[in-house]
């Protein structure tokens, strides 16, 4: 940017950075006045071998945010320059063409923040020539990178293949320049406008499955090849069934008509009160059988008969799952088969009760920690054995299509909400959104309208059971590593071996030793900030909603509601919290640890 005129048009469009060149040889050098901006729009000086006295002297000048080093600068000299700007983000600039060596990133890897890979040209930026991406390939290094080089409005459909594939793995943002000048230095406003437009749906494959069902490196399917004609079926057909006018007919139909969406959002005023902030519940727990999980059980079993199945399997933890799956097999008359730990099923005895009223039947799993874990496992065995069954998997687990599939299907819970926070707070964002996290379908669904937009923050909280280290815990994302289980390469407990670490939570349904692709991956870009909350914090959480706001609630959202008194909640700050399930199956529990 180079003229103030432009510069407030550009920044009405509310763009993340902002680049001013400060380099003598190029036509877009910079040497006006930066007008205020808005504070969410980082200003970012751009050098190329700068004396580092000079660039200090700039960045305080302009109070610039960041550093963008276009030239031949060394390992030394940034460190040298991190020294006098500890608090200033640092980019290094490569430019690339058809090959490059990536293992000259490594010394810089540790020292900067970003790199950022532009064509490399006759130019030092600004040839509006695209390079290679498929080059990326070869990037092996974790730190986010800048795309830049030639990118306008004719790439957004080669950007959009791009974040499909795995080299787009740690792209954290897209640079644009030359091809949007009317002059050296004017960006056209309605250009980039168009752009921004356009590809709002390019950020957002960032958190979308490749063709191959992969978030990142986490997802695909690994599978029995007795499986694969079942999976390989569902695969080529779900999103046709899911978006043909058919299924969105009927499928909203009952989610209105059946289910009583949508579930309201509630201002919890006396909650908010106490927290300092303005608080909202997302009702899930009003809906039909209690829980978030009919969403998901509605669609799945328009596709299941849609294939032609006629008898269903499922997995159940706390018992919400398989109390919806029986529901639905009852509404469309077909045979439900439900798969169940030995421990949950004492612990959770109302909804097995409802299961067994509403015609499924219970298969008890005694393997293991006898929890949700060994539940998908003799349901998965079953499966194998009974390979003409639709196999009903419940949250964002499992082999490819199903994380992708339930959280398209769970994705009316933040469609509502922005429609519903619209109406109250005359805006569609929040600030925050908490949701708890086992296997994370409730989470998913809460987080999937805002995944690409980061100035919504997104909380994940999972059960830390007796404490984190305590070996008695179901915090997946600070106790795991990147392994294999039921299908797909996720964030799981294990130990040296690779063996399972059995999970322990006081909540069935938080009560697993992994957790979705999807939210793998929102962990590891750090999209989403992963908390927990012990079994104490929970029951507690539980007893103040139920006394304050007159709702019990599960106690998997209770583990939601546990991390208000650790943050640091603002007076104008808007928390939505995902009440993912009622507490009636929760009762004996709760009553049992009153005092």
């Amino acid at each position: 940017m180079k003229y103030v005129e432009n510069i407030q048009q550009v920044a009405e469009l509310q763009p993340d950075y902002l680049g001013f060149i400060f380099y003598e040889k190029s036509p877009r050098n910079f040497e006006g006045v930066i007008p205020k901006l808005p504070k969410k729009i980082k200003k970012v000086g751009v050098f190329v071998n700068e004396y580092i006295e000079i660039v200090v002297s700039l960045l305080e000048e302009y109070q610039l945010e960041a550093v963008q080093l276009h030239g031949d600068e060394t390992v030394d000299y940034i460190k040298q320059l991190k020294k006098y700007l500890p608090k200033v983000e640092i980019i290094k600039v490569f430019g690339i063409k058809n090959e490059f060596n990536f293992e000259l990133l490594k010394p810089y890897e540790e020292i900067v923040d970003y790199f950022l890979f532009d064509t490399k040209g006759k130019e030092r930026g600004g040839n509006g020539v695209v390079f290679d991406w498929q080059v990326l390939q070869n990037y092996k290094l974790t730190k986010p990178f800048f795309l830049s080089g030639g990118i306008g409005l004719e790439e957004v459909n080669e950007l959009q293949s791009f974040f499909k594939r795995k080299e787009a793995e740690h792209c954290y943002a897209i640079d644009v320049n030359s091809k949007f000048e009317t002059k050296s230095g004017v960006k056209s406003a309605e250009k980039l406008k168009k752009f921004k437009a356009d590809s709002h749906k390019v950020s957002y494959m960032k958190f979308q499955p490749d063709n191959n069902g992969y978030y990142g490196q986490f997802g695909g399917a690994f599978i029995p090849e007795l499986l694969y004609p079942n999976v390989k079926e569902l695969e080529d057909n779900y999103i046709q069934i899911i978006e043909s006018e058919f299924f969105q007919e009927e499928y909203k139909d009952l989610l209105k008509h059946y289910v009583g969406r949508p579930s309201p959002l509630y201002l919890a005023k006396r909650l908010s009160e106490k927290y300092g902030a303005t608080i909202y519940l997302k009702r899930e727990d009003l809906n039909h059988t209690g829980a978030h999980k009919v969403n998901n059980t509605i669609g799945q079993i328009l596709i299941a008969k849609q294939l032609g199945k006629t008898k269903i399997i499922a997995e159940t933890g706390a018992g919400q799952h398989g109390v919806a799956t029986a529901t639905v097999c009852a509404l469309m008359g077909l045979e439900c088969v439900v798969f169940m730990g030995e421990t949950d099923i004492k612990r959770q005895a109302p909804n097995v009760a409802r299961m067994k009223m509403l015609g499924a039947k219970v298969v008890p799993a005694t393997s293991g920690s006898k929890t949700l874990k060994d539940a998908t496992n003799e349901a998965i065995r079953y499966w194998i054995q009974h390979p003409d069954t639709y196999y009903l998997i419940g949250s964002v687990v499992g082999p490819h299509p199903y994380p992708d599939m339930v959280t398209r299907l769970q994705a009316v819970i933040s469609e509502e909400m922005k429609v519903q926070l619209k109406e109250q707070t005359g805006k569609e964002n929040p600030n925050t959104i908490i949701a708890c996290v086992g296997g994370g379908s409730n989470a998913a669904g809460a987080f999937y309208h805002y995944l690409d937009d980061e100035e919504v923050e997104l909380i994940a909280v999972e059960a830390a059971g007796l404490g984190v280290n305590s070996g008695e815990s179901a915090a997946t994302s600070q106790l795991g590593e990147v392994g294999v289980i039921h299908g797909s390469k996720t964030i799981l407990m294990q130990d040296d071996y690779g063996q399972i670490v059995e999970p322990y939570s006081i909540s069935a349904g938080l009560d697993y030793p992994g957790v979705g692709p999807l939210h793998a991956y929102l962990h590891e870009t750090k999209r989403a900030k992963f908390m927990n909350a012990t079994d104490k914090e929970a029951l507690e959480a539980a007893y103040e909603l139920t006394k304050i706001e007159g709702i019990i609630p599960a106690l998997e959202s209770a583990h939601a509601l546990a991390v208000l008194p650790k943050m640091d909640l603002q007076k104008d700050q808007v928390v939505v919290v995902n009440l993912s399930g009622r507490g009636d199956k929760d009762l004996e529990t709760y009553i049992k640890y009153l005092k």
